[in-house]
């Protein structure tokens, strides 16, 4: 069995020395390659879209690619970083749920976003997705931990770590960061 607690603390020791070296994960520009893959998406380029979004969302991700490379010598896929309000209107008003094996509209859902096309955050480059896919029980504790615990970055109003599915698009692991620039990194409270 496996020791989270442990894990806990060495997930600190991690997060200490990676705050430490600021300045070099800062600089990953180009090196990232090597901790960071990026999904194929005709629409969006990525790896750009990672150095344009929120400054804070940036360095609170680049710093978990790395620590769980450093743990495990995995390497992060982003799924999703900006969106256009067409693209947030085609996953809504097209969501499905699992009906005994079978995915078909969720209409509750669909009439729900039609009152309120609420906006995503990553339509306003503060909001990023990342794969689950292939995750052990011990990434995804470690992930839950590192991101949740100590790098969380406040929103207020919703949870800035979510793993999550929308529908029959797959889960995923969704991090976002507060509009207010002077926000600062806060833990959260279980």
């Amino acid at each position: 069995m496996y020791d989270f607690k442990y894990q806990q603390e060495e997930i600190k020791q991690m997060q200490s020395l990676i705050n430490d070296h600021v300045q070099e994960i800062i600089s990953l520009a180009g090196k990232e390659k090597d901790i960071i893959k990026y999904k194929t998406d005709p629409q969006h380029d990525l790896e750009k879209e990672l150095w344009e979004c929120d400054n804070r969302l940036r360095f609170v991700f680049l710093s978990y690619a790395l620590a769980i490379y450093m743990k495990f010598g995995r390497v992060s896929t982003i799924n999703g970083i900006i969106r256009f309000q067409e693209e947030q209107d085609n996953i809504y008003l097209n969501v499905k749920k699992n009906v005994n094996g079978i995915w078909v509209p969720d209409v509750e859902a669909i009439e729900k976003y039609k009152l309120e096309r609420w906006k995503s955050p990553h339509q306003v480059k503060r909001g990023l997705d990342f794969s689950d896919k292939g995750m052990t029980s011990y990434e995804v504790e470690f992930t839950n931990l590192y991101l949740g615990e100590e790098q969380v970055i406040y929103t207020g109003k919703h949870d800035t770590l979510l793993r999550h599915s929308v529908g029959d698009l797959g889960s995923h692991f969704h991090i976002q960061c507060d509009p207010d620039e002077y926000t600062s990194i806060r833990r959260r409270n279980y």
